[in-house]
């Protein structure tokens, strides 16, 4: 699970057209590094998920490191000709047997979600085996 960083901020800085500008923006650049098993949707105002399907551990972080590079690297421009750029926080969880349903993995990705954004964001942290790793 991933969401942007300090985002209400550009929304009440640049008004929620621009705010959606953003978001169409970063989903954009997203979609470039997944593949075409993942899967990859909105959960809901700035908080998406992506369901990374037949991938290692090693190939899962590479690709998050992808998409933070990414994200980070690209600029927006706002209505008033500002450019912005935007960072994210990102929660990451391994799928377990026993995540029937779904939710009990998306609340572990939630809650390492949670840590990346205490720790400032621009970073994953990764629960794996109950332990919790941050990356940046």
């Amino acid at each position: 699970m991933f969401d942007l960083d300090k985002f209400k901020p550009i929304n009440d800085t640049y008004g929620h057209l621009n705010g959606d500008k953003v978001l169409v923006n970063v989903v954009a650049v997203i979609k470039e590094t997944l593949r075409e098993t993942d899967i990859f949707g909105r959960l809901g105002g700035d908080e998406f998920a992506i369901i990374a399907r037949n991938c290692s551990a090693e190939e899962c972080l590479m690709m998050l490191d992808r998409i933070l590079d990414s994200v980070q690297k690209s600029t927006i421009t706002m209505s008033d000709e500002t450019e912005i750029s935007i960072s994210l926080s990102i929660g990451l969880t391994h799928l377990k047997n026993a995540d029937t349903p779904l939710s009990l993995a998306m609340a572990r990705a939630d809650q390492q979600l949670y840590l990346a954004k205490s720790r400032g964001g621009a970073c994953y942290v990764v629960e794996n085996n109950n332990q919790i790793q941050l990356i940046s």
